[in-house]
This record gives structure tokens, sequence and C-alpha cells, in this order.
């Protein structure tokens, strides 16, 4: 127990790695460089030893041709600077150690060799290389998306060493758009018939379990190192929506301590909608861009963690910029020395360059309710549990609904019924090994209901039933069901199906028959 709090302690009070001791480079250094010296973040390997920044850095490259024209461009990969890429089970945790520790003295020379001559240009530069290039007196732009993701387009933070671009770049211009963004939000959450609240309900936003966003000089930061307040955060709103990030599961830490809490429900709604509604009154997590965001639309955003990342607020060294603020005053800067307006050339869009989308479309009309609890067992495909299917699974088919790893399902509670219902429920699971088994976890209310061992799916489905208690919190039952080590069929047969395949729900109801039986 005294490690843990020592552990939270140390994270808690950990000091910034943001500050850099830094010469400015000469106006010779920033507007004639010999090269461009393109990078990302080297220390991120994948277990089979791979590179993951190749995607950023040719990100960096249509961005550097913007800035620079078809001046040389040279990559820092891991090898150039004097890291030996390696396949390893634990390289994640490698690469935390790497990010936040000191360079060693190969790296340092190795790198310091590489910036000779060259403007830097990089994604997500880690502070201990960016510390290093404002030691050295190097040029340099480091690049990361903006955390609000909801405007006309994506918008970058950007700081440098040698470029004005406070100066370059209009900050006005971009908070309006987001303003008018945010409004435009609440227009259409008007115009589909979204109710507006007084901002009763809260929101938990989980992250990327393995996000830099979540790094420090501990590891990996984690909601596990915050029951407490998430505890006291929950215990102040009648419902607290979960919120998983839309591109990855959250670690299983994250999981479990939002499972225990009472009154938390996972949720498929778009968080942008939920804001927009004016139903959220507060939002807490521990460094997600989405706090940034729940501010535009009038929500408290609770951090617990404003260190890490950008830092909330951003960090004052990081500038709002668009790609068009890029491809115009600062480029146009950089070639004659001039603080001026200039037009940029029509480029794509860094959405469309990025191809990321974070949803604002709900599935579902946010009049839509779930079911009532069906009276006898029904078909999960049947057109009467749809909107059942509140979080979590995959597209029908025959038969049934694969879930993924976590997946929920919202039912009315019956209206004359004080006491638990027996549940029941067919289902199989995804093994790839004819003959097995797997155990899939079933939670309520911030409590497990039970754990029901299921077979593999290959026509034989196993019946299992449960005891379901009345909500303590409104009228919903959320019935979530967590299987900790789903498989996919491309990892374990070789199919080209990539989904990761939790349970197979074929029905669900009322039984007559007690659970213990």
């Amino acid at each position: 127990m005294t490690d843990g709090i020592l552990r939270r302690l140390a994270r808690r009070f950990a000091l910034p790695s943001s500050g850099v001791c830094r010469r400015e480079p000469t106006f010779e250094q920033v507007q004639r460089p010999r090269k461009v010296l393109l990078g990302g973040d080297p220390f991120r390997v994948a277990m089979d030893g791979s590179w993951e920044q190749h995607l950023n850095v040719e990100m960096m490259r249509v961005i550097a041709t913007g800035l620079f024209g078809d001046l040389d461009a040279q990559v820092a990969t891991p090898e150039n600077i004097g890291i030996t890429p390696s396949s390893s089970a634990d390289s994640v945790a490698r690469w935390a150690r790497q990010r936040t520790s000191p360079l060693t003295a190969e790296v340092e020379e190795s790198f310091a060799s590489l910036l000779d001559g060259a403007f830097y240009l990089g994604f997500e530069t880690p502070d201990n290389l960016w510390r290093l290039i404002g030691e050295r007196g190097a040029p340099a732009l480091d690049l990361r998306l903006h955390p609000c993701r909801f405007g006309p387009d994506y918008y970058l933070l950007a700081r440098s060493h040698g470029v004005p671009l406070n100066k370059l770049i209009d900050q006005d211009i971009m908070q309006r758009e987001l303003a008018i963004a945010a409004a435009a939000l609440r227009f259409d959450a008007v115009c589909v018939g979204m109710p507006h609240s007084q901002g009763v309900d809260g929101i938990i936003a989980l992250q990327m379990p393995k996000d830099s966003a979540l790094l420090d000089t501990q590891g990996f930061a984690s909601l596990d190192d915050h029951l407490d307040e998430l505890r006291q955060f929950a215990e102040s709103h009648p419902v607290v929506w979960i919120k998983p990030h839309p591109h990855s599961s959250a670690g299983e830490a994250d999981r479990l301590a939002v499972l225990q809490l009472k009154n938390g429900r996972f949720t498929d709604r778009s968080t942008y909608n939920l804001l927009a509604s004016g139903q959220i009154g507060r939002l807490m997590a521990l460094s997600s861009s989405v706090l940034h965001e729940a501010v535009l639309l009038g929500a408290e955003a609770v951090a617990l963690r404003p260190d890490l990342s950008h830092g909330f607020p951003v960090r004052e060294e990081f500038v709002a910029a668009r790609l068009d603020d890029l491809y115009g005053p600062v480029a146009s800067w950089l070639r004659d020395g001039q603080v001026k307006a200039a037009s940029a050339p029509h480029t794509r869009s860094l959405k469309a360059l990025l191809k990321l989308h974070w949803g604002v479309v709900d599935i579902w009309p946010p009049s839509a309710r779930p079911p009532v609890v069906p009276d006898e067992s029904c078909p999960v495909t049947n057109e009467s549990l749809a909107l059942a299917r509140s979080y979590g699974w995959h597209e029908a088919e025959a038969g049934g609904v694969w879930s993924d790893e976590l997946a929920a399902l919202d039912f009315i509670w019956p209206a004359d019924q004080d006491g638990p219902i027996t549940l029941e429920m067919t289902a199989a699971v995804y093994t790839g090994s004819p003959g097995t088994t797997d155990e899939v976890e079933v939670w309520s209310g911030g409590s497990r209901l039970a754990t029901v061992t299921l077979p593999t799916n290959s026509g034989n489905p196993a019946t299992v039933r449960f005891d379901a208690p009345k909500p303590e919190n409104g009228e919903v039952l959320q019935l979530v069901f967590y299987r900790r080590f789903p498989r996919r069929p491309s990892d374990m047969e070789g199919l080209p199906d990539f989904r990761q395949l939790g349970m197979m729900l074929f029905a669900i109801g009322r039984s007559t028959t007690p659970a213990t039986a």
C-alpha cells in the first residue's frame, strides 16, 4: 500500500519536462538551411522491432514541401541517432523509459551531427530531444495535433526554435473559428431535437492505454491512481457517462476503475453531442484532448493530470496553427524574413490528409429510449432490441451479435418490479480452437453480478442465468459484458477478420428458472 501511495505522489508532483535551456539560432541558420531534418519519436518501436513513426514522418515531408519547396530532406530514424530497434515484448516499457530519461552520449552526438546545417521539422518530438535541439541552437518546428477537433479542419500545435510564431500566426482567427464551430454543434443539437438540459450529468473520458499523452517519469498514468477522485466525481452526478477513446480500447486498470462506479454508463453516443446538448455539467479525464473541447462547449473540465502531454491549459511554448498559416505567413517569413500576411497555396486539408475522424454523428436519435427488459428470452437481432445495444457491439450477423472485449446493453427496468430479476442469455465466445471455453464477466451498477463460462462459437452456445438488481440511479439497467482476453480471427487462424471478438450474444431476457438452478 505504501508503494502505491509513493507512486501516486511521485506522479502528482513530478517536475514538468518542458523547460529548455537554449540558445537562439542565427537568422542565417533559420532562413538558409542546407537541408531539412524530419523527425518523430525515435523511441517508439513496435513489438516486432519496426519504427512506428513512418506515417508521421511522411506527413512532415508533405509539410516540409509547403515550407521549403524541394530542399533536400533527411530523416532522423532510430538507427541514424544511435538507437537500435529490437523486437521485444517490453517495447512499450522501454519506449516509456527512453522518452522520459536523459539522452545517452551516443544519441546526443549522433543527433547533433544530423542537426548540423539543418532545419528540424518534427512531429511529437520528445522533450529530451527538443531540449537538445535548443541547446545546439538549431532552427526547428515541432508539431502535434491541436486538442480541439470539431472545427472545420484539424489544427496543429507548434513550438519553435528561431521562428517567431506568435508574430506570424493570428491566434484570434482560430479562436473565433472554434467558437463558431462550438455554436454550430449546439445548433445541430437543437435541430435533431435534443432537449437542452441543465448540465446535471458528467462524463469520464478514457484514453488509449499506451498513449504518449499519458507518459510521465514513472511510466503511464492510469485512472487506477485516482479512484477517490473518480468516486467523488461520480457521486456528484445522477449519471456519469463512460466514453472510451473512439480509436482504441482502454487499458484494463482504467476499465476496472470505471466498472466499479455505481452510476457509470458506457455509451456510444457522440461526446460532442452530449456536451453540445447542455446535458453535461462536468467532464473528467487524465489528460485527454476532450478536456479542452469540453471548455469550448460550455462544460467544466476536470484534468486529473494537467501536467501531461501539452498541458491543460496548453503550455505557453505551443502556438495554435493551421496548415494555411504554415504554408502562408510562416513559409513567406522563412523566405524573406518579413512578417506579413501571405496567401497559402490550395492544398488538401489536414483532416483529409490524416484520414482520422472523431465521431460527431450519433447512431441513434437523441430521443431514442432503450427497450424494457424482455419478459422472456428474445433474439438479440430482434428489431425491438436494437436500441439496447448501447456500447461496444459489432454489426449484427445471422442469429447473433459479437461484442468487443467490453460491451453494454441498456434496458428500462419494469415499473412494477422492486426485487432482482433473473435473466438468462444464450451466448458463446471466439477462441480459435474448437472445444475450448473462456470466461465473461457480467457487471451492473458498479458490481460484478456473475462470471460465466462460455464455449467457443461452433454451433453449441450455452444458456446461462444471473440475477440483476434494480438500478439505484434512474430507471435504466445497464449490463456490461467484459471478456478480459478477446481474440482476433486474423491472429488465431490467419483469417481476413481483424475484429476483436469478445462474446457472441444470441438471445437475452427474463428467466422463470432461478439463477442457481
